[in-house]
């Protein structure tokens, strides 16, 4: 019986291993690297606490609007020097007394300071959070990049292994050639010497994919992982997809929702509002007060503890209003200040805004140009490739030299290179101007 459980167990084992395997190599969808790169980002993680700390500060100011309470409690004791007329002495006693006293406080009037601050405190934590949405958009355009970057390094890995097998071929049949004297041994050399050439340029290749692996490992703030693999998105359909675009129709919808425009406009708004606060120094306050005190002294021997505290209980209410007069210009100063600061916040939002029409613009002409670049590879790659069928049949007929061949064969290797590069430039760029659009980077 212990046999069969020994058994079991070691059939169960790579089973179990290779079912860890599989979920610890999981291929990494663009979405996935977006949010472990905000989940791992320090300065995402800062932006997040200043937005909570903000958040807490517009909880303050509205529980300032109601009242406070308070109770004070003052047990002291005193060494009085007490004059006795019986021995006609000054004598040292001690005295024990306690007061205690419980108030409240609420402000009636005060220029609308606090209704002020509270709706500035919202401008705050919005523009706050409208900056914490802009870092996102930042860290996912940088994965964004650093994605399409990996993704080029395969496909150029790709293409490189294809021209390295298909030299191969080539060279079985040139050493047939060689053996039955059709070509010379200067023709086989010339293959030697391509392939040669294209297992150093798989092997630049590997190397290329691994530098791309790593730096998007980093940009996502992960630990460096050999079992780190990308999924590959339908490119054809990315590039099939219509992304025409004029700058000022972007331009114009981004200015509604884009985070850096938002969070512009929302410190606009903060300061405005800051104006107000500040010549509220300027205006009388009026406030509530109500308290209860009542106190003991042992000097008193007239009652105890008890009864006096009960005897000795005095509420008072009543109103409190302080008029500024003279405030040797604090109050003035701020208010030009506050002026100064709202300015300065509305210049902050007309750089804002240029440089988004700036980038927006950019953005268009490098998709347009992009997507033109793009099409003109394509048609030279179809071209090439199509010499290249031709000089390959003429190569196997004998009909063209075999550096002739060469030739061809490379001109078309570096047309698939420079297809590679401008179809995944187009699509990174293309993905720029749907960030400006609104839309979520993705694939």
């Amino acid at each position: 019986m212990n046999q069969f459980y020994i058994l079991l167990f070691s059939l169960l084992i790579p089973v179990l291993v290779t079912g860890q395997n599989t979920s610890e190599m999981k291929n990494w969808t663009l979405d996935d690297c977006i949010h472990y790169a905000w989940d791992n980002n320090v300065k995402l993680q800062e932006k997040e606490n200043t937005t909570d700390i903000l958040q807490l500060q517009l909880d303050q100011s509205k529980a300032n609007l109601g009242p406070d309470l308070s109770l004070t409690a003052r047990h002291s004791l005193a060494y009085d020097n007490i004059y006795s007329s019986e021995t006609d002495s000054w004598n040292r006693e001690s005295t024990n007394s306690t007061n205690v006293s419980l108030g409240s406080n609420i402000t009636l009037y005060n220029g609308a300071k606090l209704k002020n601050t509270i709706r500035q405190n919202n401008m705050n934590l919005g523009a706050s959070e409208s900056a914490l949405q802009t870092q996102r958009d930042l860290i996912s355009l940088e994965v964004l990049n650093a994605y399409v970057n990996v993704l080029l390094a395969y496909e150029q890995l790709e293409n490189n292994r294809n021209q390295l097998q298909t030299t191969k071929e080539e060279l079985s049949f040139a050493l047939e050639r060689k053996n039955i004297g059709i070509i010379s041994e200067a023709d086989l050399l010339q293959v030697k010497s391509q392939y040669a050439n294209e297992k150093a340029n798989v092997t630049v290749a590997e190397s290329s994919v691994q530098i791309a692996r790593v730096n998007l490992m980093q940009t996502m703030n992960m630990p460096i992982s050999a079992d780190f693999e990308i999924t590959t998105p339908d490119v054809v359909s990315l590039l099939v997809k219509d992304h025409a675009a004029n700058a000022i129709d972007v331009y114009q919808a981004a200015l509604n929702f884009f985070p850096e425009i938002k969070s512009a406009e929302y410190e606009v708004e903060s300061a405005m509002i800051g104006i107000d606060i500040a010549k509220a120094a300027t205006k009388p306050e009026l406030s509530f007060f109500a308290n209860v005190e009542t106190n003991y002294n042992s000097m008193a021997d007239y009652a105890g503890f008890s009864e006096q505290i009960s005897h000795n209980m005095v509420p008072v209410t009543g109103l409190s209003l302080s008029i500024p007069i003279y405030q040797k210009k604090a109050a003035k100063t701020k208010i030009t200040t506050a002026q100064i600061e709202a300015d300065n916040s509305r210049l902050f939002l007309t750089d804002t805004q240029n440089n988004l029409r700036k980038a927006i613009e950019q953005a268009c002409v490098d998709a347009a140009s992009a997507k033109a670049t793009y099409e003109a590879m394509k048609e030279l790659n179809n071209a090439q490739r199509e010499s290249y069928n031709v000089a390959e049949e003429m190569f196997r007929q004998g009909l063209i030299s075999t550096l002739d061949f060469i030739i061809q064969k490379n001109d078309l290797a570096t047309s698939e290179i420079k297809l590679s590069l401008s179809s995944y430039d187009f699509i990174l760029k293309t993905k720029v101007v749907d960030y400006y659009r609104g839309e979520p980077v993705k694939f």
